[in-house]
């Protein structure tokens, strides 16, 4: 009993994820009185709120392919409700605007931005396939210049906000970063020049 209803919980928190995430990346609504116009409906209407249809494929479509013949019916309903649930919180979010915030505009550019790269690896990666340790060993063997490089980098300390600004706006204007380093910086590497 204990092993399915973790594996409840595991589905109810990649279902909660993946319908979050979608939510905030601005899924496309489904206006019932468009669809079926230049594409047929598929399976059934599972849930409305508001303009927005949620069809039994979509439903499906949410959930990890792992779980998906896992579901006991009454594990659909809770996630269903879960989804109408929070349906029904982002039509007040979108309502009062708060998508349209500056703020969330960047948020939810970012999450889409890991959504597809995250997708596109998962692409790539399954492409390739699974790779042996002599094989990656080997790669690597044969393109090591590629890996071992050195960078150098510099860093000023200092203990507030305006003696940073007022720091960085010098070396912004030109002033050389190491006299900068050694006439400012409390790090211990500052007559070094901040190495």
């Amino acid at each position: 009993m204990e092993n399915k209803r973790g594996g409840l919980q595991t589905i109810q928190m990649a279902m909660v994820l993946c319908i979050g995430l979608l939510v905030m990346v601005g899924c496309d609504k489904i206006d019932p009185q468009k669809k079926g116009q230049g594409k047929k409906e598929k399976g059934q209407v599972l849930a409305k709120v508001g303009k927005t249809v949620l069809m039994e494929e979509e439903f499906y479509a949410l959930i990890p392919a792992q779980y998906r013949d896992m579901l006991a019916p009454s594990q659909k309903k809770e996630l269903l409700q879960k989804w109408v649930d929070n349906e029904l919180v982002y039509q007040k979010a979108v309502e009062e605007g708060i998508n349209k915030e500056e703020e969330m505009k960047l948020k939810i550019q970012q999450i889409e931005h890991e959504l597809v790269s995250s997708a596109f690896l998962e692409r790539y990666i399954g492409k390739i396939g699974n790779c042996e340790e002599n094989e990656v060993s080997e790669y690597f063997n044969l393109h090591k210049d590629e890996y071992n490089s050195e960078r150098e980098a510099a860093q000023i300390i200092v203990t507030d906000k305006e003696q940073a600004k007022m720091v960085a706006g010098r070396a912004r204007a030109g002033e050389d970063f190491t006299m900068l380093v050694r006439q400012f910086s409390i790090d211990p590497n500052a007559q070094k020049g901040g190495n």
